[in-house]
């Protein structure tokens, strides 16, 4: 059996990689890229509630994916995104993510549905 890092080292090359700084600015809401976290950890903060005026946060580390659901959604990125310590990304192009969950089979596709569904309420 193919290990997940394995199977993201195939990614993990060259132009694909991004090294960010625990004090860059930089953004993640691009809507043509979507990364996942080789190594290193952020925060995670959502918008406000309105009843409590509380942001939900959550820490964020390796494997962790940021911007696919937005992307497979075609929602808007409305988190905002701190690092903690140095980063490094994976960088994924949306449209190809796109079309591999248009080429999956039923099965995965309800999957996703219902994932999506959760995480957007």
């Amino acid at each position: 059996m193919v290990s997940f890092d394995e199977l993201l080292g195939q990614f993990s090359v060259g132009e694909n990689l991004v090294n960010i700084k625990v004090n860059d600015d930089f953004d993640f809401s691009c809507k043509d890229q979507i990364f996942l976290i080789k190594s290193g950890s952020m925060l995670c903060r959502g918008e406000k509630d309105s009843r409590t005026g509380v942001r939900g946060t959550q820490t964020f580390g390796k494997h962790d994916p940021i911007g696919f659901s937005e992307a497979i959604a075609a929602r808007e990125m409305k988190l905002e995104f701190k690092p903690l310590t140095d980063l490094v990304l994976v960088r994924f192009d949306v449209k190809s993510l796109k079309k591999q969950v248009n080429d999956a089979n039923i099965f995965a596709k309800t999957i996703i549905k219902y994932s999506l569904s959760r995480i957007f309420q």
